[in-house]
Parts: C-alpha cells; structure tokens; sequence
C-alpha cells in the first residue's frame, strides 16, 4: 500500500479513496453499520477536500486498534509518521474530525 505522504503524478485523491475502501473491506465483519457509515462520511469528506488524508487514516487507525488485523497493523498507510514526529499532523486530523462531526450532529438532529 501506499504512504499518504506520496504525491507521485497519478496518485490522486480518487487514488486515495480506493485504498481507503480497501482498508474499511477488513473490517466488514467488524463494524457496525453506524461505524461504517462514519467512516464512508469521513472517505467522502476527504474526497471532497473538506478534510485532509489524515482524517480517514486516523480514524481507520481507531477501528485497527479496537479490531486488531495482523496484516493491516504492518501497513504504513496506516501509521506514514514516527509517533513523536507525526503530533502535528494528529491535531489536524482530531479538528478536521470534530468539526466534520460537529456539522455531521447538528444536520442529524
């Protein structure tokens, strides 16, 4: 799998898209149907520019450690950025997750 970091020609956000259902595929079994509607919603923000990559990995990263998989843990896609180097990149995905979440709550109401 790829890294979020690769910004090769030809690797596009539709690119991107597709690992991301890829990945969710592991966890079909797993999942409610409410978890995988967040994340598809969370997919099709990102499709959409309204969050960046980091947001779907970090929230695919949560279900990975609730459901662990063998495979999946042994992918940098998941993890691109040593843990101490990647504290940046986390905050901004934890803002672009609560404010997708917090417009998401307020249209369920």
């Amino acid at each position: 799998m790829l890294t979020p970091e690769q910004n090769k020609p030809g690797i596009s956000r539709n690119h991107h898209y597709n690992v991301l259902q890829h990945i969710m595929g592991y966890f079909k079994r797993d999942l409610a149907q409410e978890d995988k509607r967040e994340l598809l919603d969370v997919f099709n923000a990102y499709r959409a520019l309204q969050v960046p990559l980091a947001a779907p990995v970090t929230l695919l990263s949560h279900h990975l450690r609730k459901h662990p998989d063998a495979y999946l843990a042994r992918q940098h896609y998941l993890k691109p950025y040593p843990r101490h180097a990647g504290a940046y990149q986390r905050k901004q995905a934890r803002s672009s997750l609560q404010r997708l979440f917090g417009a998401y709550e307020q249209t369920a109401l």
